[in-house]
């Protein structure tokens, strides 16, 4: 049997996570041969960093590929991993352990196009070691300005100081993080002139698509077992055999977890889409540092869409060829919605709500 490069890539992250994870006197070790290499830089003022989030499937990491290509920006690569915490020694010798940078599509089968320079949610892993009780609800525990969560607010700044000096002394940091929708208080509290990027897509079609995605990881597992522990070890607990649910004070996870017992995905992902934006929605929906990210809109317009997000984020069109947006933007056909649980109370929240006001975003 024949395993596609993907993942068997996937392997060798899995395993290098591995050894790290029973040799963390190791990392730290290095960790701190590290911070002492780059004293001078690691405790600067971060100034405005981006961080884009928003359920899986809703458009977060083509956005952030694009943004990630600007002369200002700097992200967690691929090519970091997995010694994120380390990432300018590791950009010594990660060329000869990953070897010729090929592109390649994911395995999402949504056309997107990844290779050891493309940007994703690997700040997850520095979340991961300071949430008590992860994967058990942990992940997507709300955390407010309030909560102690001293090992993050020492070290996410930094690894992010880290990361921007290893890709060139960038001046803005850029994160994709899914899970981030649940910190947001916390990490505004921590960068108060942070840009927080929120992706929503129309309900229907966010839950048609996570819910063939899901079936997809499923199927995908059974040939390669090794599959859901990989996507477990670094913080994708969205589909797949690791699923978990998204619990939220007042939420319904009870009914979603009941959908999927009966394999009814779709409907399961239709009531956590509810209850995560309308949560977010109520707390940040008129706050300044938020942009609601309409994947509808934005494939109506990509370009002109975009120079609407690059304005509110204070960052310039030089260095990415926005001539390419509108050809590089692909328009998947619909999802056909079964009519039988077909909410309007859903699609009049999302039509009436998650509307920028601080930038006109343009009618296309």
């Amino acid at each position: 049997m024949c395993v596609p490069e993907n993942l068997m890539q996937s392997v060798k992250n899995l395993r290098s996570l591995s050894f790290i994870r029973k040799n963390l006197w190791l990392l730290s070790m290095w960790s701190n041969l590290e911070n002492a290499l780059l004293r001078k830089h690691i405790h600067e003022p971060i100034k405005t960093p981006i961080f884009v989030c928003g359920l899986a499937r809703s458009g977060t990491t083509i956005l952030t590929q694009i943004l990630n290509e600007h002369i200002d920006t700097g992200s967690i690569l691929y090519k970091d991993l997995p010694f994120i915490e380390i990432p300018y020694l590791w950009s010594k010798c990660s060329g000869l352990y990953y070897g010729k940078d090929i592109s390649q599509t994911r395995l999402h089968k949504d056309g997107l196009h990844i290779s050891q320079s493309s940007p994703d949610a690997f700040e997850e892993l520095v979340w991961k070691k300071h949430i008590h009780r992860y994967k058990d609800g942990g992940f997507c525990k709300l955390i407010s300005a309030a909560d102690d969560l001293l090992g993050i607010t020492q070290e996410l700044p930094v690894v992010i100081n880290k990361i921007l000096y290893t890709r060139g002394k960038k001046s803005r940091y850029l994160s994709k993080g899914n899970y981030n929708i649940f910190r947001i208080e916390y990490l505004l509290n921590l960068f108060p002139d942070a840009k927080i990027i929120i992706c929503v897509r129309d309900p229907f079609q966010q839950a048609m698509s996570l819910a063939r995605v899901h079936k997809h990881f499923v199927d995908l597992s059974k040939k390669y077992p090794f599959l859901p522990s990989q996507l477990a070890e670094l913080g994708h607990l969205e589909f797949g055999p690791q699923r978990k649910p998204i619990i939220l004070p007042n939420g319904k996870s009870d009914e979603t977890m009941d959908h999927w017992s009966k394999q009814e995905d779709y409907e399961g992902y239709l009531l956590q889409w509810k209850d995560v934006y309308s949560t977010v929605n109520r707390q940040f929906a008129s706050n300044p540092n938020i942009f609601w990210f309409r994947q509808e809109d934005f494939l109506e317009n990509p370009s002109e869409y975009l120079r609407n997000v690059l304005k509110w984020a204070g960052l310039s069109e030089e260095g990415i060829d926005m001539q390419s947006i509108d050809s590089r933007v692909q328009i998947n056909n619909k999802y056909q919605t079964p009519s039988t649980v077909y909410d309007d109370e859903i699609l009049s929240f999302y039509s009436s709500h998650m509307k920028n006001e601080t930038i006109p975003v343009s009618d296309s």
